[in-house]
């Protein structure tokens, strides 16, 4: 019987002792859960019998009263108001997901009774009892900085990409070992380029006038570290382009990195063009002005001789005489009106007046007669209104300088014709026509030739002062 007891007792003790172990780990496991809690701002809830009870620190995060044992309604409640719906639906599939047994995971945006904003990250999971009952347990974590931090990030990025649109900025990275080079959308779309890619296929944009200029800067960024270069690029889809690349050599874990910023600045420099070309029309015109000032004089001089020669000629000769006469009087008065409409643009006057175009088309022709009849041209001019005078219609023009563009293009047409008899060396028909007719309220002048034609790439500088096909013979001023 005292061995029976003794044993009782040494059983009493050793649960007790057993008991109490737990105990202290229980309360370890308690501490290290409230020490998650207050460091990761977690809070837990669960689902009772027949209520939803609530921990301190879910209390705290939802600035619920202490002792309040508000139901689930006090957490839906509490969801922001713009995304109330949307929240309620991700919370409650993701209650549902839960209950079918799998963890689950929602993102929640609140708004407090105070008008606080907070983001809480939500884990519920069925937690299963021995009597075979399940409760639902969670756990919710404020997560209000690093959203906030994530939000001003994404926020960064569409500003950026902002400006970016607007300042017309790309990317672009360069791996040096391996060659691999990697674009954002902006210098994908404006280089036309594919990704992945290496530096060999943009080198395929580099025009040629700008080879030298991309060697020198690469060569710049790998010795100093930064380098700074405007190109002239070759595209698909336009026949010039510009951009101004800053690079930056960056050494990242023993790897070289060629990092950079590239600008389009096709218009900026089509602009300093502009400007150039005008800097230098501005200092010809005052050449001009000054030159056909000092031409005034001698011209009126060389045509009152004119006029007088008229006296002297031989009367055998005189009718043959009188047309050359006539056509050197003609191109002298031409050059003396080239003189009187240059000083008037200087002093920025204008002679427009209405006159019939046809009566200018005849003059051009008459004073071009020679050189299209030695160049073998047939000319055909279409009138709509040859035959019935008084019937054209009167635009108003400045008759002297029509005939100036006019003749510049009938000389431009003998120019492609001549050019086309050197290249195809097949015979052919010479032919300059000009059609003159009407188009709705408008009054229609097209010139045309069979010649070799404007090459596609300079149609777009057709009217730019200074630009010329004729390298030796042009000046670019005609037009």
């Amino acid at each position: 019987m005292k061995k029976l007891l003794a044993q009782t007792s040494e059983t009493e003790e050793a649960l007790s002792s057993s008991e109490a172990s737990l105990r202290r780990r229980l309360e370890l496991q308690l501490a290290q859960i409230e020490l998650a809690a207050e460091s990761g701002a977690l809070g837990f809830w669960g689902e009772g019998e027949s209520e939803v009870w609530w921990d301190e620190n879910c209390l705290k995060l939802l600035r619920m009263q202490a002792g309040e044992k508000p139901g689930l309604e006090a957490l839906l409640e509490r969801f922001h108001p713009y995304q109330q719906e949307e929240q309620r639906a991700r919370f409650f599939a993701a209650v549902q997901q839960a209950r079918e047994g799998q963890p689950a995971q929602v993102l929640l945006r609140m708004q407090l009774l105070d008008k606080t904003e907070l983001w809480l990250s939500a884990h519920i999971r069925q937690f299963q009892r021995e009597d075979g009952s399940s409760n639902m347990i969670g756990v919710i974590q404020d997560v209000t900085e690093r959203e906030q931090h994530l939000h001003q990030i994404q926020r960064n990025l569409e500003l950026r990409q902002i400006v970016n649109q607007g300042a017309r900025l790309g990317y672009w990275e360069l791996k040096v070992e391996s060659d691999e080079m990697s674009i954002d959308e902006f210098l994908q779309r404006f280089l036309s380029l594919p990704s992945p890619l290496g530096s060999a296929d943009l080198l395929q944009r580099i025009h040629p006038e700008s080879l030298e200029v991309f060697t020198k800067a690469r060569q710049e960024v790998r010795e100093r570290g930064e380098a700074v270069s405007e190109l002239k690029l070759v595209l698909p889809d336009q026949p010039v382009a510009y951009m101004r690349t800053y690079q930056r050599r960056v050494d990242t874990q023993g790897q070289l990195h060629i990092i950079g910023v590239t600008q389009d600045i096709t218009q900026e420099v089509q602009q300093r063009e502009f400007q150039r070309r005008q800097e230098r029309l501005a200092n010809l015109g005052q050449l001009a002005a000054e030159i056909n000032h000092d031409l005034n004089q001698p011209i009126a001089a060389l045509m009152m001789r004119l006029t007088s020669l008229d006296n002297y000629l031989d009367p055998a000769k005189q009718e043959r005489a009188k047309r050359v006469l006539n056509a050197a009087k003609a191109s002298l008065e031409h050059a003396r009106n080239i003189v009187t409409r240059t000083l008037d643009v200087a002093r920025n006057q204008s002679g427009q007046r209405p006159q019939p175009l046809s009566v200018v088309v005849y003059q051009t022709l008459e004073l071009l007669e020679t050189t299209l009849r030695h160049q073998n041209v047939e000319v055909r001019f279409l009138n709509q209104w040859a035959g019935t005078p008084g019937v054209e219609p009167l635009p108003k023009i400045n008759g002297k300088e029509l005939l100036q563009v006019l003749q510049n293009l009938i000389m431009n047409a003998c120019d492609a014709l001549t050019e086309r008899t050197r290249v195809d060396p097949r015979p052919f028909k010479q032919v300059l026509e000009l059609d003159l007719h009407a188009e709705a309220d408008q009054v229609i002048l097209q010139v045309q030739d069979n010649g070799s034609g404007i090459p596609e790439e300079a149609l777009l500088h057709l009217f730019e002062p200074f630009y010329t096909t004729k390298q030796t013979t042009g000046t670019g001023l005609g037009l």
